[in-house]
């Protein structure tokens, strides 16, 4: 039976990315990197030894996303020695006070998201720096199946296959796999993975879904924020709610996503949620999580604060916490709804029930991980019953329950911990 010309095309595309990410065939960029690091390894007086030499991590794009910055944060944390930060401009991510000593930054803004002349120049200062680098290691995230862009995902795939061409370990931290990547993006990452870099996939259904792509060296793990569980700031918590008391009102923190609500009009939800909530005499918290523009949770935090100005027990922030803040305001609080996984992330890491609106398939794998599978909900209009059924479980939950979920957090914060083995060792 002959083929449909749509499914013709789609084969020769499909063909066209295998031939591109064939181990044989170096990326230009790929032969400027190898023939860099063998002149300097070459050079006299090339400085040796793991004191001098850094871990470097491509970063994720940062600024305004407290998620980005928690992941920075927590590899930091779990690291020793030098480090250098790359990141597409100084400022998309904050290096915290005890770390500054150690960490370097360095703005490659053409290396991940760009192309053309200024991608091979800064690919041209990626080579310096592996010359003097002990490790790399990329920041997956949900970036690497090419939901967010195919181009970007397949230039950090790349990163990664230049540093094992430069005969150095490297890793793709905890990431998530859709199932239905970009041909191009997962040419890419199965190119580096066949030069040897360490895919780390940070939930069950992302792994089984990259096993099924035919990925080689998929390794299990859970996000690298769950590294860092312990790392509580009560400052802001302190100053919006006062001190904790015995008899406080349960709090439920909800943020309302900027990402979401471009898709999906979700504001009539939120009001009923709130509604529901405050009806059983819960306090709320509304919290933003990422303030950018196009995914903007600050307006859309202001839009719903607006509708309960007159209720005191109904809490805005009005501005992006830091990681450790937030961590600290999930531990205070009953449950938490969010349209942000990385949210979700930092309750769960605190034994506090979350339930998470999902976006791009990688919130149902860290729900399937804390056996918590219906408290990932598809964002569509109308969901409100859905969500207050969901809170009300939550709010629900008995002491076995909440006790589970603490177990839950301290063996997801040893499966992160695997994002990093060996690194310092390197």
């Amino acid at each position: 039976m002959p083929l449909h010309p749509a499914a013709l095309l789609r084969a020769a595309r499909e063909r066209a990315y295998a031939v591109w990410a064939s181990p044989r065939l170096l990326h230009p960029a790929d032969h400027l990197v190898a023939a860099a690091v063998r002149r300097r390894a070459r050079r006299p007086g090339r400085p040796t030894g793991a004191v001098t030499r850094a871990h470097v991590l491509v970063c994720p794009p940062g600024d305004g996303n407290i998620g980005d910055q928690a992941m920075v944060e927590a590899f930091l944390g779990a690291t020793d020695g030098p480090v250098v930060l790359l990141v597409r401009e100084h400022g998309d991510v904050a290096v915290p006070a005890a770390d500054r000593s150690r960490a370097e930054v360095v703005a490659l803004p053409r290396l991940v998201y760009g192309g053309g002349v200024g991608h091979v120049r800064d690919a041209a200062r990626l080579a310096r720096l592996l010359g003097r680098a002990r490790s790399v290691s990329v920041v997956g995230a949900d970036l690497m199946d090419g939901g967010y862009g195919h181009r970007a995902a397949a230039n950090l795939s790349l990163v990664a296959a230049l540093a094992r061409r430069a005969g150095l370990p490297s890793r793709v931290l905890g990431f998530s796999w859709n199932g239905r990547a970009h041909p191009g993006a997962r040419a890419a990452l199965g190119r580096a993975a066949a030069r040897g870099t360490r895919l780390m996939l940070r939930d069950p259904l992302s792994a089984d879904r990259a096993r099924r792509d035919g990925l080689a060296g998929v390794e299990e793990v859970l996000d690298t924020v769950f590294m860092a569980a312990d790392d509580l700031d009560p400052t802001a918590a302190d100053a919006l709610l006062g001190a904790p008391r015995p008899d406080d009102p349960p709090l439920v923190v909800v943020n309302v996503s900027g990402l979401v609500g471009a898709r999906v009009d979700q504001h009539a939800d939120h009001v009923a949620v709130v509604d529901h909530l405050r009806a059983r005499g819960a306090r709320v918290v509304l919290l933003p999580h990422v303030r950018r523009p196009g995914g903007d949770d600050v307006a859309e935090v202001r839009r719903l604060a607006a509708a309960f100005a007159a209720d005191a027990q109904v809490l805005a922030v009005d501005e992006l916490l830091r990681p450790a803040q937030v961590r600290a305001l999930a531990d205070r609080s009953d449950a938490v709804l969010t349209g942000r996984m990385h949210l979700a992330v930092m309750a769960l890491s605190r034994g506090v029930p979350a339930v998470c609106l999902s976006t791009q398939g990688k919130v149902d794998g860290l729900m399937a991980a804390f056996r918590s599978p219906g408290a990932s909900v598809e964002p569509r209009p109308g969901m409100a019953a859905e969500l207050t059924r969901r809170l009300d479980d939550a709010l629900a939950a008995d002491g076995a329950r909440r006790a589970e979920l603490s177990g839950l957090a301290a063996d997801a914060a040893r499966m992160a911990r695997r994002n990093v083995a060996g690194l310092d060792a390197a």
